[in-house]
């Protein structure tokens, strides 16, 4: 209780008095030596993770603390720098800081108090593992309006403690890899591919403590980009350069990280290589336009007129294109089907397919779901040659004759039109070439049955043919699933050398001044797409983008 008293002195004498300043008694309970009222206790944690160790103590006057810690059991300690609170949190652990000990002394001016010695646990944790193996990816290379592209892998992995990551590459199939500098998360884009990027693999290396994991090594493939979809009709200008009807429609368009957008509409390939969209965009449609104003819904056939301009079958409609890309209707309604002579939008179609030409400028059409020939003028009169809307295979002329399902036509010997009319359904199989005179006359000229049969066209066999193009010497190019016949102008069907295994759109086949054979191509390597084939009278061929 006399804790905080002020004691002064009065000084006096015949002259006067003063006093002195007041002092201040201090009054302190006795000195008690520190007690450790919460002991630490041992911790656990993975390699680089961080321990925490706590104490708490009483005393008078209040005590300090000091961490030590024991690499031999608890033999000796050693003071841990600057570990001079409560509460101690290690560095990140290593692998050799298991089983050290550690304890903290307590002290003030009445003596020290000693803490129970704790273990510290270290362990490595698990092993990485995959999670998520990175898929093989392809990716396409520039080519006119095509931007080239990049491929991206993603992989991931669990493990504890949560492993570092690193992509690698290997440009040998795999039997040695290098790190990708930055390349150290789940996920890794690779620059914007090129050529020598073909083939290359990649995969995703995690590493813990624990151990090291590595994914599977998926594969980059790198195509061409083509012609951006399925070419179902093509043409060829007399400079040399191709005009493609174009479908979205392509195995291209099924693999991941597809960079090629969806396309309906027309594309030219020039002969250097390059790609240029003339008409369409990726959107489907029947609108007239110029460019990619104009959409299309599913162009089919396409010819060339002799001023350049194209004219393609599109749902149920006879369009045209301009060299400028101008795009119009001749004939028909795109989205209204129907089988009526008339002109312009008054005519009906049904899903046309084929188409050819003659030299007045008279489109002569496969109107495969009306089973009849249709002759549009360059005016867009539309009037039916032979078929009438009844499925047969009789011979005859105008509306007695009957077709089974005719695609492809094209002027053969003596002036007459080719019409490959193929029907494939169950058992019912039909593989017939039809001969049709300008004026409606209709005369089977060799089936009905399917086969690969060579020889004298009578007794020949065709399998599933859709498409046929003729040259100026009388012989007719007919397009079958993964091959090329020749129907000379003998009338003998033979094989076209260097078209095996090479043609997948059967609608797609055309003819240059020099015979060249032109057909959507599907490479047996399966490491080009979209491309089309150039097959040579020699049976030599390349591959176009």
């Amino acid at each position: 209780a006399d804790n905080g008293r002020r004691y002064r002195v009065r000084v006096s004498n015949s002259g006067g008095s003063v006093t002195s300043n007041a002092a201040v008694l201090s009054v302190n309970p006795p000195p008690l030596a520190p007690v450790i009222t919460t002991q630490p206790v041992a911790v656990s944690v993975l390699v680089g993770q961080s321990a925490i160790f706590s104490a708490t103590a009483t005393g008078t006057p209040t005590p300090t603390y000091q961490w030590q810690s024991s690499i031999d059991n608890g033999i000796t300690f050693t003071d841990i720098a600057l570990a001079e609170a409560a509460s101690y949190t290690t560095p990140p652990t290593v692998q050799a800081d298991n089983g050290k000990r550690l304890r903290v002394l307590v002290r003030n001016s009445a003596g020290t108090a000693t803490s129970s010695a704790v273990t510290l646990t270290v362990s490595l944790g698990t092993v990485p593992a995959v999670t998520l193996n990175p898929v093989d990816r392809f990716a396409y290379l520039p080519n006119g309006d095509f931007v080239p592209s990049t491929a991206t892998f993603t992989a991931g992995f669990s493990g504890t403690p949560t492993p570092t990551l690193q992509w690698q590459v290997s440009t040998n199939g795999g039997l040695s890899f290098t790190n990708i500098n930055g390349a150290t998360s789940g996920s890794y884009t690779t620059p914007t591919v090129s050529t020598g990027d073909d083939g290359k693999r990649y995969r995703l290396v995690a590493t813990n403590a624990a151990g090291t994991a590595a994914s599977n090594a998926a594969l980059l493939a790198v195509r061409n980009a083509g012609v951006g979809g399925e070419s179902s009709g093509l043409g060829i200008r007399p400079n040399g350069e191709i005009v493609a009807a174009v479908v979205a429609y392509a195995r291209a368009f099924t693999v991941p990280n597809m960079t090629i957008p969806n396309f309906y509409g027309i594309r030219t390939v020039s002969p250097t290589g390059q790609v240029r969209t003339l008409a369409g965009s990726g959107n489907v449609g029947g609108a007239d336009g110029t460019g990619s104003a104009a959409t299309f819904w599913s162009p089919q056939g396409l010819v060339l007129d002799a001023a350049g301009n194209a004219y393609v079958t599109d749902l149920h409609a006879i369009r045209k294109i301009t060299p400028a890309g101008v795009v119009t209707t001749l004939a028909g309604v795109w989205n209204t089907p129907g089988l009526v002579d008339d002109t312009g939008p008054l005519a009906r179609f049904n899903a046309p397919i084929g188409i050819t030409i003659d030299s007045a400028g008279n489109l002569y059409v496969a109107d495969n779901r009306n089973l009849a020939i249709r002759k549009v003028t360059p005016a867009g009169t539309v009037t039916t040659i032979a078929g009438n809307g009844v499925q047969g295979t009789t011979d005859g002329t105008g509306a007695a004759a009957r077709f089974m399902w005719p695609m492809g036509i094209a002027f053969g010997p003596g002036g007459d039109l080719f019409v490959v009319d193929s029907y494939i359904a169950g058992l019912a199989e039909f593989c017939l070439i039809r001969r049709v005179t300008l004026t409606g006359a209709v005369t089977t000229v060799n089936g009905p049955s399917c086969g690969l049969v060579e020889g004298p066209l009578a007794t020949a066999r065709f399998f599933s043919p859709a498409a046929i193009v003729g040259d100026a010497l009388g012989n007719l190019f007919v397009a079958e699933p993964g091959i090329v016949r020749v129907i000379s102008a003998a009338g003998v069907v033979s094989t076209l050398p260097g078209s095996q295994g090479g043609a997948r759109s059967r609608t797609a086949i055309a003819l240059d001044a020099a015979g060249n054979v032109y057909v959507h191509s599907d490479h047996a390597s399966n490491a080009v797409d979209n491309l089309i084939r150039k097959i040579a009278p020699n049976g030599t061929f390349v591959l176009l983008p």
